[in-house]
């Protein structure tokens, strides 16, 4: 333990050291660079372009350099942002859960236990000083892990990261995180928000090979430390729950993740970026695990092969594949192995309590990204509109195609289906060239193909207005349309048939009432499609004030440069 203390002491002191001889020797090439300008330009071309690209890329590399050794000397955050921290009085079973498991395994009871919106679980330790004084623990639980992982399987999580600090890692983890936090940011910094290409971005890499080579040092100096400690709280975990259950949890683990990725990327978060969400994300979450065919391809990942990922670089945790085959004893991580039955339906204990748990974090308005406006909408009426919201822009676009060549039509009110789709039939070429008109560029084909989507969402729309079509979920976030009066060859064939113009208007109003529609339906933009500004601009993060002073010194420096080209004689 002492020797791990000493590691983390001296690389958080060679953090400081390295990083700030390396800022210092660049400042002072860039302000030796900028004082003998003339003097460069009197050399020739070759040395001024050589001083015209090297100059801005060392001022910039020190600029971010001393930038991140600032952050990483700030007191880290208190808590996470957008965490719930959970009593004993709200949460009994999770406590229950986590003070048996710390009583087991010699170690010391989180003071807190908070609740957080992502597929994971951590304990950390709040240390003072630059965490060289301990200080008050935090377990922090993700809520997608309480919606799909069974009881023993979340008792495992809950053992292995009690096991980090049974073991005294979370101090050494406290030293060495603001070096690996930092190095992490400083290269992503430089690589992507510097905003920097050619010439430039050659010359600030070699800027940054002096760091480049003190990662290596860290790596291979603390890394396999911290790895170690992965297997090592594994080890911890196993003499509670098992080694079957154990594996078993990496592989609910992963499937967790796998889920929860798939529902955020490909459906909240696009919802989001538009402006509405449900009120309970989490709720909406469950009840898509909860579909038996969601359930029956969730069962076949945690029954699968877990993927092995090789963690290079500054990730101080070993992939799923070697943790669990290192608790097998170096046997595959296949379907044998992983604790889950081979057939039959999915059936998972949650703890006591765990849905309600997730669903009070949904409370806080804080848990999600934020967006430039927003509309709560309850989370059933949500799920079902998903579908609609997925095909929502190309019909929207038709609408107001349609209303640009119906000057009568007010498309804010809505317009009649039959209107639409007669103009569809009749009128094709017009609206795809209307569309490409007002900024659409698109060829025939593309043209072609967004019709018949948009035309494909409005039957959908009327069917699920009739209440002969519902939407679900399918695995990797796939929104179907569920519909036994229209089975999906006839609903293209009726698409098709709609497009060519086959269809008379008497015909079509037959074909629809046979199903029980009614074409006089008003149909209005959805009216929440996040124009490509919007979608920008809930993407990015706030950047960074080093990154902003960064490309500040750039400008100045290029200023400067041409300012001596154009005035030296």
């Amino acid at each position: 333990m002492r020797s791990r203390a000493l590691v983390g002491l001296a690389t958080l002191f060679s953090w400081y050291l390295t990083s700030g001889m390396i800022a210092a020797g660049l400042l002072w090439f860039g302000l030796f660079c900028l004082l003998n300008l003339g003097s460069a330009f009197d050399a020739g071309p070759p040395v001024f372009k050589v001083v015209f690209w090297a100059m801005p890329a060392a001022l910039s590399i020190a600029v971010l350099i001393v930038g991140n050794m600032v952050r990483s000397v700030l007191p880290l955050a208190p808590v996470r942002e957008g965490s719930l921290p959970l009593s004993r009085a709200e949460a009994p079973a999770l406590w229950h859960m986590v003070d048996e498991s710390a009583q087991r395994i010699a170690a010391r009871p989180p003071a807190q236990v908070r609740l957080t919106a992502d597929a994971n679980a951590t304990a950390v330790e709040r240390t003072r000083l630059l965490g060289l004084l301990g200080g008050e623990r935090v377990l922090y639980i993700g809520a997608p892990l309480l919606i799909t992982l069974d009881v023993d399987e979340l008792r495992a999580v809950v053992a292995h990261e009690l096991g980090h600090d049974a073991a005294r890692h979370t101090r050494f983890s406290a030293l060495t995180i603001r070096v690996s936090y930092a190095l992490d940011v400083t290269f992503r910094q430089a690589r992507a928000g510097l905003r920097s290409s050619g010439w430039l971005r050659a010359y600030q890499q070699v800027a940054l090979a002096p760091l480049s080579f003190f990662a290596s040092v860290y790596n291979d100096t603390v890394l396999p430390a911290r790895r170690a400690h992965e297997f090592a709280a594994d080890r911890a975990a196993v003499e509670i729950v098992g080694t079957e259950v154990m594996v078993r949890a990496l592989h609910a683990y992963h499937a967790a993740n796998r889920a929860w990725h798939d529902y955020t990327t490909r459906i909240l978060y696009p919802s989001l970026a538009a402006g509405v969400v449900p009120d309970d994300p989490f709720a909406a979450f469950a009840a898509i695990v909860d579909q038996p065919h969601y359930r029956q391809r969730l069962r076949a990942l945690r029954h699968g092969r877990l993927p092995f990922v090789r963690k290079n670089g500054l990730n101080p945790h070993p992939s799923l594949t070697e943790r669990a085959e290192r608790l097998l004893g170096g046997e595959s991580t296949g379907a044998s192995n992983s604790g889950v039955p081979k057939s039959g339906e999915l059936t998972l204990k949650p703890l006591d309590g765990a849905r309600e748990l997730a669903s009070r974090l949904a409370r806080r308005p804080e848990h999600l990204p934020a967006a430039r406006r927003r509309r709560t909408t309850p989370w059933p009426r949500w799920l079902s509109s998903i579908g609609e919201s997925t095909s929502a822009e190309q019909l929207d676009r038709l609408l107001r195609a349609v209303a640009r060549l119906a000057p009568g039509e007010r498309i804010r009110d809505g317009v009649a289906a039959s209107l639409v789709l007669r103009f569809v039939g009749s009128r094709r070429q017009e609206l795809v060239q209307h569309e490409a008109a007002w900024g659409c560029r698109m060829t025939p084909r593309e043209g072609e193909r967004w019709l018949a989507e948009a035309t494909t969402a409005l039957i959908q729309r009327l069917l699920v207005a009739g209440g002969l079509l519902t939407w679900r979920v399918e695995w990797g976030a796939v929104v179907v349309g569920e519909c036994p009066a229209l089975g999906r060859q006839e609903l293209d064939a009726l698409v098709s048939a709609v497009l060519a113009g086959r269809l008379s208007g008497a015909e079509l109003r037959h074909r629809f009432v046979d199903l029980g529609l009614d074409l006089e339906t008003v149909v209005a933009p959805l009216g929440f499609v996040p124009s490509a500004k919007d979608r920008r601009s809930a993407q990015q993060a706030e950047t960074p004030w080093e990154v902003e002073a960064a490309r500040a010194v750039t400008g100045v420096a290029f200023a400067c440069l041409a300012f001596t080209a154009f005035t030296h004689p």
